[in-house]
C-alpha cells in the first residue's frame, strides 16, 4: 500500500494545491507555466519532493482560501507563502502595466481580460519571450 497521508481525497484541497504549485512551476506544458516557472518562479526542493514537508509547513488547506506568495518575485517556499482569499490573490500576484496605446491596467489579470487572453502571453511580453499579445505591446507600469 502507497498511502502515507491519505488526503489526496479529503476534498479539502491541500493535496490538490501541492500537486498544482509543482506543475505550474515545473512543467512546461502547464498552462500557467509561463507566468511562474516560465518567468523563474519555482517551488523549494523540500516541497517539491514531499507533500508531507509541504503540509507540515503550510497545514491544512483553509475552506475557501488558496495558496498564495507573499512576495510575487520569489517562489513557493516556507515563508513566502501562505492561504489567501482569492481577493488578496488578485491584488498581490500581478502588478499595472500599461498597453502600448496608452491604457493603464491595475493588474496583469484585468489586461488579460481586456484582450481575451491568459496573463502568461503579456507576461511573456514584458520578460522579452514575444513582442506582442492580443496585438498589443505591454511594459510595467
Amino acid at each position: 500500500m502507497n498511502r502515507k497521508h491519505g488526503l489526496s481525497r479529503t476534498g479539502d484541497g491541500t493535496y490538490w494545491a501541492w500537486q498544482n504549485i509543482k506543475a505550474r512551476c515545473r512543467n512546461p506544458n502547464n498552462r500557467k507555466y509561463p507566468i511562474y516557472g516560465g518567468r523563474g518562479i519555482d517551488v523549494c526542493e523540500a516541497w517539491f519532493a514531499s507533500f508531507e514537508a509541504f503540509l507540515a509547513d503550510m497545514g491544512r488547506r483553509p475552506a475557501g482560501l488558496t495558496i498564495g506568495r507573499i512576495d510575487n518575485d520569489k517562489g513557493y517556499e516556507p515563508g513566502n507563502c501562505e492561504w489567501q482569499t482569492y481577493a488578496e490573490q488578485g491584488r498581490t500576484n500581478y502588478r499595472a502595466v500599461i498597453r502600448s496605446d496608452g491604457v493603464r491596467f491595475e493588474s496583469m489579470t484585468a489586461a488579460a481580460k481586456s484582450i481575451g487572453r491568459c496573463q502568461g502571453g503579456i507576461h511573456a511580453v514584458l520578460t522579452g519571450k514575444q513582442s506582442t499579445s492580443g496585438g498589443y505591446g505591454w511594459t510595467r507600469a
